[in-house]
């Protein structure tokens, strides 16, 4: 290795460390970091006071950018990382250099590392790392003229290439499944014969062959084909099958649990189980290592949406102000923040009609009611999600507060968003309860008779079963059947006389 290096030449890495916190450099890391630079010209701006400093600019990027490289390669590991993750990132690290030791004839030292990194690659099943370092080892000993150490790489390479082989496929099949749901974000329920066939070949594969990352890919598959076809109690037990089996594996796979524990959520949330749903949150949260990661605040997301689902809203109160509240709150990206604002919202709503009584509310826990009322939907390129929730929402808080005009303003944004995009299999349950908005708008805000005119409405509605997920259509904060129970209780018997009316145009 002396002898390798010696030839090559040293020189200083250029990283990302404590002592360089100053200057451009770390001006533009900060600036990316917190979001305070969202184009180039705006960086550039900022940076220099010139625009024109275009060229000067590019070369202070790129040299952010081979620092950040170099930190990855070279930097410490994050400390809450699971053993796993940094086992995958020292073998990984260390495979590189046995690379290129092999490649500089470094043939001693390359195969005491060769060894040092399968082993820590067996025990952690880092299959495409056993199989490439079997081969390595294997053509050391075919230098060495070692016949024994050749067929016992060789034994590895083959056994660890079929594993491989078999991890290729079941990613596969879980891709070509998702794929499905990235852009097009509604149900794909066509695709229930084909995760049933995926999944009975998966099974051949997970009866004979066992690693970790076989097994995730391939629950995640069998959890799919029940989700798609709508077997949701099947789901759930499957996501039990996968913890069981992640958890008996040494060393434990915590993050593996975690995902088949969040995925069953769904399931209680569906059936209106608090008190299991709410014994799997907590068992996932103690699989979390960092409390300020975005897995946390997901989790704590279906704790709010089950506890509102579940009419335990205080229960939800608490957990939304207590994760807004901690640091790592503020480090997610806004897009994954926006959500919480519709939480709060709905929140907001409960308590102004009574239905959520809170003590003594905090300066720093307060909402601003006209900024959400006045802000335009941030979701609005997003077709299918969030966008009919944010815009129910305004509505029915203006319904609270008795501003009817404005009200009827905003209802024609709804109207139109509803017949483009809601009258889809996936989304009925809502476009249905956007009718019965505009019947209690038509009759003028009259309880009785919007008792009369939206009962057929209601009965569509309520044949459907909800799907509570963003990406087969509307997410139900407070489900539908609840909330036109709480619309009532804002209606009374006088019809409301307003200038303007909401439009019949579709």
């Amino acid at each position: 290795m002396v002898s390798i290096i010696n030839r090559q030449g040293i020189r200083k890495v250029d990283v990302l460390t404590p002592s360089n916190e100053k200057g451009l450099m770390f001006e533009l890391f900060d600036g990316v970091r917190k979001g305070k630079f969202d184009t180039d010209d705006l960086a550039v701006t900022k940076l220099y006071g010139d625009p024109t400093k275009k060229e000067a600019y590019k070369k202070l990027k790129n040299r952010l950018k081979n620092q950040l490289a170099n930190t990855m390669i070279f930097g410490d590991n994050n400390p809450v990382l699971p053993d796993s993750a940094k086992a995958f990132i020292a073998c990984y690290r260390q495979f590189a250099i046995f690379w290129v030791l092999l490649g500089n004839g470094g043939y001693q030292s390359g195969f005491s590392m060769g060894k040092r990194i399968l082993k820590v690659a067996i025990k952690y099943e880092l299959t495409e790392l056993c199989v490439m370092v079997s081969a390595g080892l294997r053509k050391l000993s075919e230098r060495e003229g070692d016949i024994k150490k050749f067929d016992y790489y060789n034994n590895l390479a083959h056994k660890y290439h079929k594993l491989y082989e078999a991890e290729l496929i079941a990613c596969e099949y879980e891709e070509s499944i998702t794929i499905h749901f990235i852009k097009s974000r509604s149900a794909k329920t066509k695709l229930a014969k084909q995760a049933k066939q995926y999944s009975e070949k998966l099974k051949k594969y997970t009866s004979s062959m066992d690693s970790s990352r076989l097994f995730l890919k391939a629950f995640n598959v069998f959890v799919l084909s029940h989700e798609i076809a709508g077997e949701f109690d099947e789901m759930r037990k499957t996501c039990d099958e996968a913890v069981a089996y992640f958890e008996n594996k040494k060393p434990r796979k915590t993050n593996s649990i975690f995902i088949f524990l969040f995925k069953s959520l769904m399931y209680y949330q569906r059936i209106k189980d608090f008190e299991n749903g709410e014994k799997v949150i907590v068992k996932a949260v103690s699989y979390i290592a960092n409390k300020d990661s975005r897995n946390y605040f997901i989790t704590i997301e279906r704790y709010i949406l089950l506890s509102i689902t579940c009419q335990k809203y205080q229960v939800a109160h608490e957990q939304y102000y207590a994760a807004v509240n901690k640091k790592g709150f503020e480090l997610m990206l806004d897009s994954n923040k926006e959500h919480w604002k519709i939480y709060e919202a709905y929140l907001q709503f409960l308590k102004l009609t009574g239905e959520l009584v809170i003590d003594k509310e905090t300066k720093k826990n307060k909402f601003r009611l006209g900024k959400f009322l006045n802000e335009v939907p941030t979701f609005s390129k997003d077709k299918m999600g969030f966008n009919a929730t944010i815009l129910i929402i305004q509505i029915l808080l203006l319904l609270q507060m008795k501003k009817f005009e404005t009200l009827i303003d905003r209802a024609e944004s709804l109207r139109i968003y509803a017949y483009r995009y809601l009258r889809k299999p996936e989304t009925m349950r809502s476009f249905y309860f956007v009718k019965i908005l505009f019947e209690i708008i038509k009759v003028q805000f009259h309880k009785e008779a919007a008792i009369r005119k939206c009962e057929k409405y209601h009965k569509k509605m309520a044949l459907i079963s909800p799907t509570n997920r963003a990406d087969e259509g509307v997410i139900e904060i407070i489900p539908y059947e609840e909330l036109w129970k709480i619309v009532l209780g804002l209606l009374d018997t006088k019809f409301q006389k307003t200038k303007k009316r909401l439009s019949t145009k579709k």
